[in-house]
């Protein structure tokens, strides 16, 4: 019987600790009840906490505490609230800004990655003739075919990218690197405008030099990406529709 007392205390407790006046009213009555029959006889105080536990059963008082429960504590969906359509266009807005703030950065950056490889390849390029030896000017035709292909390469990217004026500057460089090789060509099968080999060679690497040295020194700095290729909303092309003709004069007097 203890324990049916300690409900019942329990459930006094609890009412009279509640939010309503009725649950509040009835735990301070159930309290008092409790204390009168502390100083009864067991059997009485077991009889009279019975019927107060059978009062606390009843649906008023049950339907008293759930409605003050409701009441003291607001519902969560009032607190939360969803997304209006003003707040996905400015999440979509910021995406989209986003992307192409990303694919500007891309397209500034491949430019200076073929730039980077132009300057790489032609500070260590190799393949200007130096010696009249059959196996010096072989090698020297072999670096200097290799070195036209990567600039042909570059040009045609460059203007695929939308980058004309750059692809322009490379194309007088692949230009160069193509009468070099056409001057390699002649020694190797005589026909050096009747002059002697070792002469014929003086002068193209005479010429070899001056136009080097006025005009492809670190050349690539003065190369710019085309800043409406770059702002390009849209993707380029697959195949280059515009290249700029360049017309060269290197080693006309030899060729």
């Amino acid at each position: 019987m203890r324990s049916r007392a300690g409900i019942v205390i329990a459930v006094a407790l609890g009412l009279a600790g509640g939010s309503g006046r009725a649950s509040q009213a009835e735990g301070q009555k159930c309290l008092l009840v409790l204390a009168a029959n502390a100083d009864r006889a067991p059997s009485v105080r077991v009889e009279e906490e019975s019927k107060l536990a059978a009062a606390l059963e009843s649906p008023g008082i049950a339907r008293v505490s759930a409605v003050d429960r409701n009441t003291s504590s607001p519902s969560g969906h009032e607190n939360s609230r969803g997304l209006s359509w003003k707040d996905v266009w400015l999440v979509l807005l910021g995406a989209v800004v986003s992307l192409y703030v990303t694919v500007v950065f891309e397209r500034y950056n491949r430019f200076g990655e073929l730039m980077r490889t132009v300057a790489r390849a032609r500070q260590h390029f190799e393949g200007h003739p130096g010696s009249p030896v059959e196996a010096q000017l072989k090698r020297s035709h072999e670096l200097s075919v290799a070195f036209f292909r990567l600039l042909d390469e570059t040009e045609w990217s460059l203007n695929a990218e939308g980058h004309y004026d750059a692809a322009a500057g490379v194309a007088q460089l692949k230009g160069f690197i193509f009468r070099v090789v056409a001057c390699i060509e002649n020694m190797l099968e005589g026909k050096t405008k009747g002059l002697v080999l070792g002469d014929y060679l003086s002068l193209v690497t005479a010429e070899y030099g001056q136009v080097y040295n006025r005009q492809f020194v670190a050349f690539e700095r003065n190369l710019r990406p085309s800043l409406a290729a770059l702002l390009r909303p849209y993707p380029h092309p697959v195949l280059p529709t515009k290249a700029t003709v360049v017309v060269i004069d290197y080693f006309d007097k030899l060729l």
